[in-house]
């Protein structure tokens, strides 16, 4: 659990002894919180531009020129080959970095399903 869970967890014990508007306060802050945290930890899209590859077989999530998006992973330079990603998702293909691939994130694996109160 990350420091700002336990800080939210603390704000959210400490509003259940307290009534009223000061309860309500308190509970809102820590919605607030949990909201912008979880904005922070969401990866962004990173534009294919030289200085901004990620590492060597990097599991990516790619935007190409085409719209699509797609599950890749980084392959730079080898053998005379451009860099670029080769498709991960279960289809077929390599998008240059730059031209055919547009801008990359890393791939993170969602969060299981919690209900509330716990798992």
């Amino acid at each position: 659990m990350s420091l700002i869970s336990k800080q939210i967890d603390k704000l959210r014990a400490y509003a259940k002894d307290r009534k009223g508007e000061l309860a309500k306060l308190i509970t809102d802050a820590a919605d607030t919180i949990e909201m912008l945290s979880a904005k922070v930890r969401e990866p962004k899209w990173i534009p294919c531009v030289d200085g901004n590859e990620p590492k060597a077989n990097a599991e990516c999530w790619i935007s190409t020129s085409a719209k699509y998006v797609r599950r890749a992973s980084y392959a730079p330079k080898a053998n005379n080959q451009p860099n670029g990603f080769i498709v991960t998702d279960g289809g077929f293909g390599f998008y240059e970095y730059g031209k055919s691939a547009k801008a990359w994130m890393p791939y993170k694996e969602p969060e299981p399903y919690r209900e509330e109160g716990g798992m």
